[in-house]
């Protein structure tokens, strides 16, 4: 069974030839993967805020908190109870970002 092949004389950007180089057919892979060389700017870093994922032992629920810019601690509250928890960022601490509340 013949199986299609890429002609790379009609390729834009030249990459390919039509000497020998022949492309994956359709059914070889049908999921695709595409990269992006897209980098977030400064403005998108911004909006990405640092989070501790929390599993809340009072309620056996899961809920994120967040740092605070202006102080030194991650702070929020449980999902379900609105219990606070402040967690202090500081030297001797842990690098886990998943932790258990009770």
């Amino acid at each position: 069974m013949n199986q299609p092949s890429f002609d790379g004389s009609s390729d834009p950007g030249g990459e390919n030839s039509a000497a020998g180089n022949a492309g994956p057919s359709r059914n070889d892979n049908p999921r695709r993967s595409y990269q992006c060389d897209v980098q977030p700017s400064d403005a998108d870093q911004e909006n990405l805020r640092a989070f501790l994922g929390i599993h809340f032992k009072c309620c056996k629920t899961y809920g994120r908190i967040y740092r605070i810019h202006h102080r030194y601690v991650y702070e929020g509250r449980c999902p379900k109870c609105r219990g606070l928890l402040t967690v202090p960022i500081g030297p001797g601490g842990t690098d886990s970002r998943f932790l258990t509340a009770q």
